[in-house]
């Protein structure tokens, strides 16, 4: 990349997108301002300009996208990008102004865990079935292809049922700081 754009691979988890958030506002107070996302919105393409006091947030949303874009840009909010039902949202600000907050309260951040728990359950869910059918029926120990294919799905259900308990942690804990 030459000097005037640059990009970065960035992992970051649903259940704690505000890092994702806090690490992009100081990016753009060093200069380098937020241009696109790239696949699965851990790629993350910058140009080099003006440091600028900016304001993003990550959202999961479902339902009705086109509602949910619309009020939201009309409350000020740019988007930057989206993926999978995440969407990246920025708005400048001035010194001297407060920063501009995207959730209003806690419940709205409660609310956007939840979504993300009703997105994943059901694609858990499934997956217990198949490893259920490799084992019981299919389960082969000289092939090779069963073997890698049940580690596979061991995999990706553990990662998603750690992705909901995690999840469900963050929401305790803004319950809690709630109150």
């Amino acid at each position: 990349m030459n000097r005037e754009h640059k990009k970065i691979f960035r992992w970051w988890w649903s259940w704690n997108a505000e890092k994702i958030s806090a690490w992009l506002e100081e990016m753009a107070a060093e200069g380098w301002v937020l241009e696109r996302t790239g696949f699965a919105m851990i790629v993350f393409y910058f140009r080099r300009q003006a440091p600028r006091r900016i304001s993003y947030c990550a959202d999961f949303q479902s339902g009705d996208i086109q509602a949910y874009k619309a009020f939201i840009a009309d409350s000020g909010w740019a988007l930057v990008a989206e993926a999978g039902g995440w969407y990246l949202w920025a708005r400048d600000y001035r010194d001297g102004e407060a920063r501009p907050e995207f959730f209003s309260d806690t419940e709205s951040l409660v609310a956007r865990n939840r979504r993300l728990i009703l997105f994943i359950i059901p694609i858990v869910m499934p997956q217990f079935y198949f490893v259920n059918l490799l084992l019981g029926r299919w389960w082969n120990k000289d092939s090779i292809f069963t073997i890698c294919f049940t580690i596979f799905y061991l995999i990706i259900i553990s990662f998603l049922t750690y992705a909901v308990i995690r999840t469900l942690g963050e929401i305790r804990r803004l319950k809690k700081k709630k109150y």
